[in-house]
């Protein structure tokens, strides 16, 4: 029995290991398959597997084999290192940082098996992407970084990562942050005056990485500030080490918070950065106050004071150009006193109890044409996706509300379908296209630039009316789908879909940034 190689495909011999032809691991350690490589630099190559013993469940195998390295002293430290880092990360339990399952050497190669993530590096994203991130999106990213290095920096020794930058931070597509490669990072030891070796990536290592002191918890810091004035100006930190223009010239939307968290960051003497990820942190949570000065004047940061909370605002380094409504409509709420709120939630619960009163007998008289011309089921995908932002949502709140919209329909009318079996084609063959489109949403907010939301209604519009579409030409009939009325109600409904769902959306993203209505703590 051969086994192919998944790599070039050369058929090997069923006990193989290794591909004959092209050196690829076939199998690791009698239980991890290999299905693919996903990456590789330097010395080390990772595969996603398959756990054998799992049908189904993959993880990620990081090899380094020491081949090349004809140096027997080059070859030892690498060997070393990867051990080193096999070590540290089988101490670590956090969420953003990928579980190591086992470590083992298999021939001259040795292997770490941790966690799959699905996902990309922010240095992949921002090069599919072509232009900065606003700063929304990098703050959201800032606070998960900050917990992690926060964790990493409270470990007993502390733990000093040495080599944070895009291409080793990794998003899911839940958007959860995942820190990779710690093949440098070290433990701190107290008295050292200098590193042993020098490593890091020149552009986001600080000095003294590069042999001038030890590198400490403030080493990342300079990193981390390196990494987000990268992903909000869109400069490549490489081409001038230690000579980064101001953050301003080059992105001048960007918060005084946000401004002055880069620029403290990436001090050259660590004495002058931040002193710990914790200062960071209370920038970004509102228990520092962050003032912009006189233009030349720099950025001032200091503990909040009573005085200073007497000025509310409605949350930490507001990005100046905010235009996507749902973002506004939170800012508007946010500046909103608990009075004012719950006048406002009054306010518009009378507003729909009288709409509903006004318009009773309308609804009940025409209930058939208003049910056929306004699909308030199509709502339920685009609303659930632009919430959520995960795979399959669409389809599965889409299938959901359709059968409990058409059930309770018939239930309360006394009709029934003409052929369910038509019904359950047209829930599902609707909900693939709503699913569908959705799949595609990325590539339209990357045509709608720095500011993308317009681009998104439109698409939730269109999706919703695909759907429409969908459900009626194969549920009733042609006809049925060219309704024009449904065409309108089903656009409708799709961006009503889409700015209900982004505003569940973007108020979680502000919740995690901190923000809150004045005078609460």
């Amino acid at each position: 029995m051969s086994t192919p190689c998944p790599i070039c495909h050369h058929s090997n011999r069923g006990a193989a290991t290794f591909c004959a032809a092209c050196g690829t691991p076939i199998i690791l350690a009698g239980r991890f398959r290999v299905l693919r490589k996903i990456g590789q630099g330097g010395m080390s190559v990772v595969y996603q597997v398959e756990d054998v013993h799992l049908p189904g469940k993959t993880w990620a195998a990081k090899e380094m084999t020491d081949v090349g390295l004809t140096d027997p002293v080059e070859r030892q430290r690498a060997i070393a290192l990867f051990k080193q880092e096999a070590q540290i990360l089988a101490q670590l339990r956090h969420p953003n940082i990928p579980q190591v399952v086992d470590s083992f050497q298999q021939g001259n190669r040795h292997y770490i098996i941790s966690e799959y993530v699905d996902g990309a590096t922010l240095q992949d994203m921002f090069t599919q992407r072509g232009r900065p991130f606003p700063e929304i999106e990098v703050r959201a990213w800032l606070t998960q970084l900050c917990d992690v290095l926060s964790y990493l920096h409270s470990r007993q020794p502390p733990i000093v990562f040495r080599d944070l930058k895009p291409q080793n931070i990794m998003v899911d597509r839940a958007g959860q942050v995942k820190l990779i490669d710690f093949g440098i990072a070290r433990f701190f030891k107290p008295g050292k005056t200098k590193d042993t070796t020098s490593l890091g990536t020149p552009g986001y290592a600080p000095p003294e990485q590069h042999g001038h002191g030890q590198t400490d918890v403030r080493s990342d810091i300079f990193a981390l500030g390196v990494t987000l004035y990268q992903l909000l100006t869109g400069y490549d930190p490489t081409t001038t080490p230690y000579g980064l223009p101001p953050i301003r010239t080059l992105a001048p939307a960007v918060s005084p918070a946000m401004e002055h968290i880069v620029q403290r960051a990436i001090q050259m003497r660590p004495q002058d950065r931040w002193q710990h990820i914790g200062e960071i942190q209370a920038v970004l949570t509102g228990k520092w106050v962050v003032q912009p000065q006189s233009p030349g004047a720099g950025i001032s940061a200091s503990a909040a004071t009573p005085a200073a909370a007497a000025q509310p605002a409605p949350y930490v380094g507001m990005p100046a150009n905010v235009k996507r409504p749902t973002t506004r409509l939170i800012m508007a709420a946010a500046m909103l006193s608990n009075r004012q709120l719950a006048a406002v939630l009054v306010a518009l619960v009378v507003l729909v109890a009288s709409g509903v009163w006004l318009l009773a007998s309308i609804i009940q008289r025409d209930a058939p044409l208003i049910w056929n011309n306004v699909p308030a089921f199509v709502i339920a995908g685009p609303l659930a996706y632009a919430a959520l932002q995960r795979r399959w949502t669409a389809l599965i709140a889409h299938v959901a509300i359709t059968v409990v919209g058409w059930a309770t329909w018939w239930a309360r009318s006394g009709e029934a379908p003409s052929s369910y079996a038509a019904f359950a084609m047209a829930t599902v063959l609707s909900g693939g296209a709503v699913e569908l489109a959705m799949s595609y949403l990325p590539q339209i907010k990357r045509r709608g630039g720095a500011d993308p939301w317009k681009y998104e209604l439109g698409w939730y519009a269109l999706s919703a009316l695909a759907t429409g579409a969908t459900f009626y030409l194969v549920f009733v009939g042609l006809l049925a789908a060219l309704q024009p009325g449904m065409w309108v109600g089903s656009a409708l409904l799709g961006a009503l879909g889409w700015f209900l769902g982004d505003l569940v959306q973007q108020w979680l993203y502000w919740r995690r940034l901190g923000i809150r209505r004045p005078g609460r703590p």
